[in-house]
């Protein structure tokens, strides 16, 4: 699995929910109006726009593609069938994405915090920052997954003792 098909799939896991979240009701209703508008300027704003628009470029769709396709269908022909069609998705559940993500910011930041946020986002740094998010991710996981794989089989021969 690619490193960009990897931060894609930790972006699009979906974990059973926590007895908390789903006994969570918050609503737009429940959530100050001032924060939501300012949750919804964060995920709907240039910086969250384009680190998205990375994400889901063709680019990093293929990158997650290549990590969920069956063995053997790997060929051009299948990939890009394989790319229309996860593209058609994405454009599709990409709006229900960002209403989730705008109300988990108005959910969980205070609106002192999304102000600051969108502040920093439309600075030279803030947007530099957002354009290298994919860079930092890919980067990071480089040198994240050596430490993740010893980790991992660290733990699972602990684990195995235990039996």
């Amino acid at each position: 699995m690619t490193i960009t098909a990897i931060a894609i799939s930790a972006l699009l896991f979906v974990a059973e929910p926590s007895a908390a979240a789903a006994t969570a009701t918050t609503t737009a209703e429940q959530i100050d109006a001032e924060r939501l508008r300012e949750a919804e300027a964060y995920v709907r704003g240039p910086a969250m726009s384009e680190m998205m628009d990375q994400m889901f470029s063709d680019e990093g769709m293929q990158g997650m593609l290549a990590g969920i396709m069956p063995a053997g269908t790997t060929d051009q022909e299948d990939m890009a069938t394989a790319l229309k069609i996860a593209s058609e998705e994405m454009r599709k559940y990409r709006p229900r994405m960002e209403d989730a993500m705008i109300q988990a910011s108005a959910k969980v930041f205070t609106l002192e915090e999304l102000k600051a946020a969108n502040e920093f986002y439309r600075s030279p740094e803030g947007r530099g920052m957002a354009s290298k998010t994919q860079e930092f991710m890919q980067t990071y996981m480089e040198l994240y997954l050596p430490i993740a794989q010893e980790y991992m089989a660290s733990l699972m021969e602990r684990v195995s003792e235990i039996q």
